[in-house]
C-alpha cells in the first residue's frame, strides 16, 4: 500500500513539474476585478487611427481619437457600456486619390467622426489570433444598429472626387488586452487593433462567435491603432495565468 501511494504521488509530482516546466496557461474567465458599477473607462490613442477598406481600397487616417465609457457593474464584470469614441483630424484617400476631410454624416466639425452609444466586453480570443488570449469587443449599443456612417468632403456626388458620399461603419471590432497588462492591478490599461497580413482585422473571432467590422457594404475592413486605456479607480483585468 505505501507503495501504491508514494507511486501516485510521484505521478503527480512528474504532471505537475511537466506543467510548470511547459508554462501551462490555466484558463480565468476575463473580466474586470472589482467591477464597481459607473466606474469611468477612458481610452486615447498613442499615435495616429487607420480605418480601412481593402475591397473599396479607401483609407481614413485621423491624427488621434478618444474615447469614454463605464463600467456595467457585477450584474456583468465583463461589460462597459455608453462608449462613445471621437476620432479627429481625419481625411480619406481611394486609391491614392484624396477624398477630402471625413466626418460624421449630418456633423458640423470637418475632420470629427464620433461613433453612436457603443457597448463593450472582455472575452476570449485564440492565442493564434492574440497572444494574451484577452480580446475587448466594440459593438453598436441597442437600438442603434451601426458604429457611425462617414460622409467625404470630396465625392463623386458632388463631382470633387472619386469616392462615394458617405459609408456606414457596422458589425464589432475585437483588440487584444496584451499580457503586461493583465492580472495585475492598477489604474492603466491597453488595447491593440491590428490588421493581419491581408489587410483586414486580425481579430476575427471573439467567445467562440465572429466578430468583424463592415465598412462599404463589406468586411475586408480594419481598424488599427493602439490605445492607452485609464481607469477610474485601481482594478484587474484578469486572463490566462502561466504557472
Amino acid at each position: 500500500m505505501t507503495r501504491l501511494k508514494l507511486g501516485g504521488i510521484a505521478l503527480i509530482s512528474v504532471v505537475v513539474v511537466g506543467a510548470i516546466a511547459s508554462g501551462t496557461a490555466f484558463a480565468v474567465q476575463p473580466e474586470f476585478v472589482p467591477a464597481n458599477a459607473g466606474v469611468t473607462v477612458k481610452a486615447k490613442s498613442k499615435g495616429a487611427v487607420t480605418l480601412k477598406n481593402v475591397t473599396n481600397a479607401t483609407v481614413i487616417s485621423c491624427t488621434s481619437d478618444s474615447s469614454s465609457g463605464i463600467l456595467v457593474g457585477s450584474t456583468n464584470p465583463k461589460g462597459v457600456e455608453k462608449i462613445t469614441v471621437t476620432f479627429s483630424g481625419c481625411s480619406a484617400a481611394k486609391k491614392g486619390t484624396s477624398c477630402g476631410e471625413a466626418k460624421t454624416k449630418g456633423g458640423m466639425t470637418l475632420g470629427q467622426i464620433k461613433t453612436n452609444l457603443l457597448t463593450g466586453e472582455l472575452g476570449p480570443v485564440a492565442p493564434a489570433e492574440a497572444p494574451s488570449e484577452v480580446g475587448f469587443k466594440l459593438a453598436p449599443e441597442s437600438p442603434a444598429t451601426k458604429f457611425v456612417e462617414i460622409e467625404f468632403a470630396k465625392n463623386t456626388t458632388n463631382g470633387l472626387g472619386p469616392c462615394v458620399a458617405s459609408a456606414v461603419a457596422k458589425g464589432s471590432i475585437v483588440g487584444e488586452v496584451p499580457v503586461a497588462f493583465l492580472n495585475i492591478k492598477s489604474e492603466m490599461g491597453e488595447l491593440v487593433f491590428e490588421e493581419n497580413a491581408s489587410g483586414t482585422q486580425k481579430i476575427k473571432k471573439f467567445a467562440g462567435g465572429p466578430a468583424e467590422l463592415e465598412l462599404f457594404g463589406n468586411k475586408t475592413s480594419a481598424l488599427v491603432t493602439t490605445e492607452e486605456v485609464k481607469f477610474g479607480e485601481e482594478l484587474e483585468v484578469t486572463g490566462p495565468r502561466v504557472w
